[in-house]
């Protein structure tokens, strides 16, 4: 009977835990500028959060911090005009902001812009991300989860990038309805 009791509180606390992060990861899609869909990350280490991200957007001349007035993507087919905005994964904002304190996004977007690099299977991407992360940070990261929320999958780099770095994403995300004021 105790166990039952003990299985049930424990199964109590894993829900709320994971409320209150997919609560988190809402939260940190205010901090996304892009006017087309808005991404939280949230990275959870032994019942911690150890690190949190926004999908961000800088197409030139713009910045990451910027307000952008449009979308250069808005309306685009699927899979083009990604070189336009210059995306920044939440996937991986979240990762570098769990290893790198005390640097805006726009030092995190040097890490991170990882669009299609020319190169067979995004070789040079991986090349790139591989070195932006020491075997400490990978040993810190090993065995978190990532809880997302505005999207359903993780890009073909970014899922390369959490495997390598033993991150396991996690299988409940959401996607939220749309920012009401954010459309255009």
């Amino acid at each position: 009977f105790m166990r039952k009791i003990e299985e049930s509180s424990l199964q109590q606390r894993e829900e709320e835990l994971r409320r209150y992060v997919l609560q988190e990861a809402w939260d940190s899609t205010q901090f996304s500028n892009c006017l087309d869909r808005q991404l939280g990350a949230i990275l959870v280490k032994n019942g911690r959060i150890i690190g949190q991200g926004s999908n961000l957007c800088a197409p030139p001349p713009y910045k990451y911090e910027d307000v952008l007035p449009f979308c250069l993507r808005r309306n685009a087919a699927r899979g083009t005009s990604r070189k336009k905005c210059r995306g920044f994964h939440a996937e991986i904002f979240a990762c570098l902001s769990a290893t790198r304190k005390g640097i805006t996004p726009t030092d995190y977007a040097r890490f991170a812009w990882h669009q299609f690099d020319g190169e067979k299977k995004g070789a040079r991407t991986r090349r790139v991300l591989q070195r932006r992360f020491t075997e400490k940070d990978q040993k810190y990261l090993r065995a978190a989860e990532l809880y997302l929320v505005g999207v359903a999958y993780v890009c073909d780099a970014c899922h390369w990038l959490l495997d390598w770095l033993g991150v396991v994403v996690h299988k409940n995300n959401v996607i939220p309805p749309r920012i009401p004021g954010r459309e255009i």
